[in-house]
């Protein structure tokens, strides 16, 4: 009898045990990522991660890190390559898979074979080439720039939304871009004043400002919730806001843990499931308490995450001072074809059978 319960012990240990989980760093390096400096992070063709830094383009294909820097400047001071600068602050794809660059000094469209399209200042097609977010919205290209609010590119065409009381675009310097996209909404948060949204014909814009109470006005971070409505927050509070349901607070700093001051970054699940960089470690915030947490003692270099991302592989990407990384959830086992047969050496059944594993 006590053989058959060691065997049936070991079975449902088997049952749930996680076949792949793991942390995965990467130290700076000729052959690795380029610095922990990470200013954006968005997925690339053929399951690549591009990682937009401040010394150049870092692109991790799942085994090789690739490094794309700026090349020296020539007489005139500058030459058309990619990057146009090392410095680089926004990345992201158009719907022609064209990949738009953003700096502080210029802005580069890029299809991926020919010379690249570069605006600087002396250009004037935009007031200020100092760019803070890159966002896509189905054909549109919406950008924020320095602080002179935002343009859009549709069509071939830059067009400037005014800031000001014409366009209700009271902030002018834009933060941050998100879309809900359950229903196709921009939202905007803003420095200078606050949180906007807005749905429709670009060419016709009248924004919203958004005044609730729960939504402070240097929550200038925003993310897309998958099951619709965006997050706005700031280094204490994450609320939920839906302009047809209204906000609600999802979590605060001091919900987490004790030893966390500051939340630095939030990223979203595709089931929904918040996973969030502080300056004591990784937390995944689900159904209202802490799910996961992940610090020093779980083998990350240092504790303060300044940058996360899910991947379209579902991998928790980081930055912490030291490394960037990721974090891959655990995969279970399963048993499948469980016989039970009379033991010759005991009382009781052993259990013999087949295991398929489920990757």
């Amino acid at each position: 009898m006590f053989k058959y319960l060691i065997l049936l012990l070991l079975t449902i240990i088997l049952f749930f045990s996680p076949v792949s989980a793991g942390l995965v760093q990467f130290w700076p390096d000729a052959d690795s990522v380029s610095t922990t400096d990470i200013r954006d992070i968005i997925d690339g063709t053929n399951e690549r991660v591009i990682f937009a830094t401040t010394n150049g383009i870092s692109i991790y294909d799942g085994k090789n890190w690739e490094i794309l820097h700026a090349l020296p400047k020539d007489r005139r001071g500058y030459l058309e390559g990619i990057p146009l600068d090392d410095y680089v602050l926004e990345i992201e794809y158009d719907y022609l898979n064209n990949l738009w660059l953003g700096y502080s000094n210029g802005l580069q469209i890029y299809n991926g074979y020919s010379k690249p399209f570069t605006i600087r200042q002396p250009d004037g097609i935009l007031f200020d080439v100092s760019i803070n977010k890159l966002k896509r919205q189905g054909k549109i290209m919406w950008i924020a720039t320095g602080d002179s609010g935002i343009f859009y590119y549709l069509d071939g065409r830059f067009t400037w939304v005014r800031p000001g009381e014409d366009t209700g675009l009271t902030g002018n310097h834009i933060n941050d871009i998100e879309i809900d996209y359950s229903d196709d909404r921009l939202y905007l948060a803003s420095v200078s004043d606050g949180q906007f949204t807005f749905k429709g014909n670009p060419k016709n814009i009248t924004f919203k400002k958004i005044s609730d109470p729960l939504i402070a006005e240097d929550m200038i971070r925003i993310v897309s919730y998958p099951k619709g409505g965006v997050l706005f927050f700031n280094k204490t509070d994450v609320v939920h806001y839906s302009e047809m349901i209204g906000s609600s607070h999802v979590f605060s700093v001091d919900d987490l843990s004790p030893d966390a001051d500051k939340i630095l970054d939030v990223a979203i699940t595709k089931d929904g499931r918040y996973i969030i960089g502080t300056d004591f470690g990784i937390f995944c915030w689900n159904k209202g308490e802490v799910c996961k947490h992940i610090t020093r003692y779980e083998g990350l270099s240092g504790n303060y995450i300044s940058t996360v991302f899910i991947d379209n592989k579902g991998r928790w990407w980081f930055a912490s001072k030291d490394t960037v990384g990721y974090y891959v959830e655990p995969e279970f086992v399963a048993i499948s074809s469980i016989e039970l047969k009379p033991s010759k050496s005991a009382t009781g059944p052993t259990i013999l059978g087949d295991l398929a594993y489920l990757i």
